[in-house]
C-alpha cells in the first residue's frame, strides 16, 4: 500500500535533489530484496519485499525532510497573502 506514495516521493527527489542518490537507493533496495529472497524460509519473498520497501521508505523520508520544511514556509506565505 505504501508503494505509490514512495514512488511519487522518489520521482520528486530524482527531479529536485539527486537522481544518482535516489537510483543508488533503489538499486540497494533491489539487492536487499533479491538476497533475502534466497533465505530458506517459506515466506522469503514476502520478507524480502517488506525489507526492500522499509529501506526505500526510510531513505525517502530522510531525503524528503528538507523539502517538507520548504512547503511549510510556502503555505505560511500563502496564508499571509490571503490576509
Amino acid at each position: 500500500m505504501l508503494g505509490p506514495f514512495i514512488e511519487i516521493k522518489i520521482c520528486f527527489l530524482q527531479l529536485e535533489d539527486s537522481a544518482f542518490k535516489m537510483t543508488l537507493n533503489m538499486i540497494i533496495a533491489y539487492i536487499i530484496r533479491t538476497s533475502i529472497s534466497f533465505a530458506p524460509t517459506p515466506f522469503c519473498t514476502i520478507i524480502g519485499q517488506m525489507c526492500s520497501t522499509t529501506y526505500e521508505l526510510i531513505c525517502t523520508k530522510i531525503n524528503f525532510k528538507k523539502y517538507e520544511n520548504k512547503g511549510n514556509t510556502l503555505q505560511e506565505d500563502l496564508e499571509k497573502v490571503k490576509l
